[in-house]
Protein backbone atom coordinates (compact mmCIF):
# COMPACT_ATOMS: atom_id res chain seq x y z
CA UNK A 1 0.00 0.00 0.00
CA UNK A 2 1.63 3.27 -1.10
CA UNK A 3 0.56 6.50 0.56
CA UNK A 4 1.78 10.06 0.29
CA UNK A 5 2.55 12.01 3.45
CA UNK A 6 3.61 15.58 3.96
CA UNK A 7 4.44 16.06 7.64
CA UNK A 8 5.48 13.05 9.71
CA UNK A 9 5.20 9.35 10.52
CA UNK A 10 5.54 7.99 14.05
CA UNK A 11 5.66 4.80 16.09
CA UNK A 12 5.58 4.78 19.87
CA UNK A 13 4.79 8.02 21.69
CA UNK A 14 3.64 9.97 18.60
CA UNK A 15 1.29 7.25 17.40
CA UNK A 16 -0.01 6.56 20.93
CA UNK A 17 -0.65 10.29 21.46
CA UNK A 18 -2.87 10.38 18.37
CA UNK A 19 -4.70 7.18 19.35
CA UNK A 20 -5.36 8.45 22.88
CA UNK A 21 -6.69 11.84 21.70
CA UNK A 22 -10.21 10.74 20.79
CA UNK A 23 -12.56 12.78 18.59
CA UNK A 24 -14.79 13.91 21.48
CA UNK A 25 -11.80 15.01 23.54
CA UNK A 26 -10.35 16.90 20.55
CA UNK A 27 -13.73 18.62 20.01
CA UNK A 28 -13.87 19.64 23.68
CA UNK A 29 -10.21 20.43 24.39
CA UNK A 30 -8.54 21.08 21.04
CA UNK A 31 -4.73 20.74 21.16
CA UNK A 32 -4.86 19.86 24.87
CA UNK A 33 -6.21 16.44 23.86
CA UNK A 34 -2.87 15.72 22.18
CA UNK A 35 -0.90 16.94 25.20
CA UNK A 36 -2.92 14.62 27.45
CA UNK A 37 -2.39 11.76 25.00
CA UNK A 38 1.36 12.36 24.94
CA UNK A 39 1.46 12.55 28.75
CA UNK A 40 -0.33 9.19 28.97
CA UNK A 41 2.02 7.59 26.42
CA UNK A 42 5.11 8.89 28.25
CA UNK A 43 3.70 7.66 31.58
CA UNK A 44 3.13 4.17 30.14
CA UNK A 45 6.70 4.19 28.69
CA UNK A 46 6.22 1.09 26.45
CA UNK A 47 9.45 -0.02 24.73
CA UNK A 48 9.41 -1.00 21.05
CA UNK A 49 11.78 -3.39 19.27
CA UNK A 50 12.21 -3.38 15.51
CA UNK A 51 14.77 -3.41 12.72
CA UNK A 52 15.63 -0.25 10.81
CA UNK A 53 17.71 0.60 7.76
CA UNK A 54 18.73 4.11 6.65
CA UNK A 55 19.35 4.73 2.92
CA UNK A 56 19.62 1.01 2.17
CA UNK A 57 22.40 0.33 4.69
CA UNK A 58 22.44 -2.89 6.72
CA UNK A 59 19.52 -3.23 9.12
CA UNK A 60 20.12 -2.68 12.82
CA UNK A 61 18.02 -3.63 15.82
CA UNK A 62 16.50 -0.67 17.68
CA UNK A 63 14.90 -0.54 21.11
CA UNK A 64 13.18 2.76 21.80
CA UNK A 65 9.92 4.33 22.97
CA UNK A 66 9.47 6.69 20.02
CA UNK A 67 10.64 7.01 16.44
CA UNK A 68 9.46 9.94 14.32
CA UNK A 69 10.24 10.43 10.64
CA UNK A 70 9.66 14.08 9.73
CA UNK A 71 9.60 15.78 6.38
CA UNK A 72 7.87 19.07 7.12
CA UNK A 73 6.69 18.78 10.71
CA UNK A 74 5.95 22.12 12.42
CA UNK A 75 7.52 23.15 15.76
CA UNK A 76 4.39 21.95 17.53
CA UNK A 77 5.28 18.37 16.55
CA UNK A 78 7.73 18.22 19.45
CA UNK A 79 8.67 14.55 19.00
CA UNK A 80 10.11 15.46 15.57
CA UNK A 81 12.48 18.15 16.84
CA UNK A 82 15.67 16.13 17.52
CA UNK A 83 17.50 17.96 14.70
CA UNK A 84 15.65 21.19 15.41
CA UNK A 85 12.80 22.23 13.15
CA UNK A 86 12.86 20.15 9.93
CA UNK A 87 13.95 22.00 6.79
CA UNK A 88 11.23 21.46 4.23
CA UNK A 89 13.33 21.59 1.07
CA UNK A 90 16.63 19.95 2.07
CA UNK A 91 15.74 16.61 0.44
CA UNK A 92 16.21 14.74 3.73
CA UNK A 93 13.96 12.99 6.21
CA UNK A 94 14.70 13.94 9.82
CA UNK A 95 14.59 10.95 12.19
CA UNK A 96 14.25 11.39 15.97
CA UNK A 97 14.58 8.30 18.17
CA UNK A 98 13.90 8.46 21.92
CA UNK A 99 15.72 5.75 23.88
CA UNK A 100 14.15 3.57 26.55
CA UNK A 101 14.62 5.29 29.91
CA UNK A 102 13.68 4.25 33.45
CA UNK A 103 10.19 5.28 34.55
CA UNK A 104 10.15 8.99 35.37
CA UNK A 105 13.33 9.79 33.42
CA UNK A 106 11.38 9.69 30.14
CA UNK A 107 9.78 13.04 31.04
CA UNK A 108 13.25 14.62 30.97
CA UNK A 109 13.99 13.12 27.55
CA UNK A 110 10.79 14.61 26.09
CA UNK A 111 11.58 17.93 27.80
CA UNK A 112 14.94 17.99 25.97
CA UNK A 113 13.03 18.29 22.69
CA UNK A 114 11.09 21.29 23.96
CA UNK A 115 13.83 23.19 25.78
CA UNK A 116 16.95 24.14 23.80
CA UNK A 117 20.30 22.88 25.05
CA UNK A 118 23.44 25.00 25.02
CA UNK A 119 25.20 22.80 22.45
CA UNK A 120 22.06 22.57 20.30
CA UNK A 121 21.78 18.75 20.33
CA UNK A 122 19.80 16.69 22.85
CA UNK A 123 22.18 14.42 24.79
CA UNK A 124 20.64 10.94 24.71
CA UNK A 125 18.30 11.34 21.75
CA UNK A 126 19.42 9.67 18.53
CA UNK A 127 18.94 11.63 15.34
CA UNK A 128 19.52 10.66 11.72
CA UNK A 129 18.95 12.20 8.31
CA UNK A 130 18.31 10.09 5.25
CA UNK A 131 16.42 9.91 1.98
CA UNK A 132 14.90 6.49 2.72
CA UNK A 133 14.10 4.54 5.87
CA UNK A 134 12.84 0.97 6.16
CA UNK A 135 11.29 -0.24 9.43
CA UNK A 136 10.40 -3.91 10.06
CA UNK A 137 8.40 -5.12 13.04
CA UNK A 138 8.02 -8.68 14.36
CA UNK A 139 4.24 -8.36 14.06
CA UNK A 140 1.65 -5.88 12.83
CA UNK A 141 2.32 -2.50 14.49
CA UNK A 142 0.25 0.66 14.71
CA UNK A 143 1.87 3.83 13.39
CA UNK A 144 0.69 7.36 12.68
CA UNK A 145 1.02 8.99 9.26
CA UNK A 146 0.11 12.68 9.13
CA UNK A 147 -2.30 12.22 12.05
CA UNK A 148 -3.98 9.03 10.79
CA UNK A 149 -3.38 5.75 12.65
CA UNK A 150 -2.59 2.80 10.38
CA UNK A 151 -0.94 -0.59 10.91
CA UNK A 152 1.65 -2.64 9.03
CA UNK A 153 4.41 -5.17 9.60
CA UNK A 154 6.90 -3.08 7.62
CA UNK A 155 7.12 0.56 6.55
CA UNK A 156 9.25 2.16 3.84
CA UNK A 157 9.39 5.95 3.69
CA UNK A 158 11.14 7.64 0.77
CA UNK A 159 11.57 11.40 0.30
CA UNK A 160 10.23 12.85 -2.94
CA UNK A 161 12.57 15.77 -3.52
CA UNK A 162 10.96 18.99 -4.72
CA UNK A 163 7.51 17.36 -4.83
CA UNK A 164 5.83 20.18 -2.91
CA UNK A 165 5.29 23.61 -4.43
CA UNK A 166 3.73 26.35 -2.33
CA UNK A 167 1.89 29.06 -4.23
CA UNK A 168 1.65 32.45 -2.54
CA UNK A 169 -0.59 35.20 -3.99
CA UNK A 170 1.05 38.56 -4.73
Amino acid sequence: MARTALLAAAVGFGQEMIEKAGREEKNNSGQLAYIRGLWQAVSENKPLNFRVSFDGAEQSQIECVSLVVANAAPKTTILAQGHGEPIYDDGKLDITILPVEPDGAQNLTVAELILPKLDGKPSNIRTEQCEKINIEFEQEQHFALDGEVLSAKSIEIVIQKHALNVMVPN
